[in-house]
């Protein structure tokens, strides 16, 4: 996904120097106009409200696409720790086959702290659309074919917390299961003739 910088009628956003600078040149183009300062006045406003709305969609867009990542990344993994799973319990290798689990199982574990990083990262900015002339900037991003913002809607400490938490119910309980095998294994061993 592309997340470079958009840019609406030459602001960005995160280049405030820049923005000042296009800013200054539309103005004196409009006051070389004979127009009034009452309407000069209106379109500063109007250019600060774009390049504010703009700088918001450029510092969060790539975030969310970094959150959309580590969220993908994060939900293979955990499927991953299911398909090890079914895998150990017809595997000629058993001990490689969980040794591979394992590995998932620590996988997921941080590829969920990398969806947490990245989601609060994502959450930290208010992306409100407060005015008519916001509306206006955000609709020509918009139209300029660049995808809409879509905060996130939930509490990503929480969400995070309930991942864990889950990570860990499920490796608890295949861990008592797996204890269970291994005793069985090794008592069929120990009774094995020589």
């Amino acid at each position: 996904m592309n997340a470079g910088p958009v840019a609406v009628e030459g602001l960005i956003g995160i280049d405030k120097n820049a923005d000042s600078t296009v800013m200054y040149d539309a103005i004196g183009r409009w006051a070389a106009q004979g127009t009034i300062s009452q309407a000069i006045g209106d379109e500063a406003a109007r250019l600060m409200a774009v390049s504010d709305v703009v700088g918001r969609y450029n510092t969060l867009r790539p975030r969310l696409v970094e959150e959309q990542a580590a969220r993908e990344e994060r939900d293979s993994l955990r499927q991953l720790i299911e398909t090890r799973w079914e895998a150990m319990s017809s595997a000629v290798n058993w001990l490689a086959a969980h040794h591979a689990y394992i590995v998932a199982v620590a996988d997921a574990r941080r590829a969920v702290d990398t969806w947490e990083r990245c989601a609060t990262a994502a959450a930290e900015i208010d992306f409100t659309i407060r005015s008519a002339a916001e509306q206006g900037a955000y609709k020509q991003i918009l139209a300029a074919g660049h995808p809409p913002i879509e905060p996130l809607d939930c509490d990503v400490r929480a969400a995070a917390a309930q991942l864990r938490a889950n990570l860990d119910q499920a490796h608890a309980h295949r861990r008592r299961v797996t204890a269970e095998t291994l005793a069985v294994a090794v008592q069929s061993a120990a009774t094995r003739p020589a």
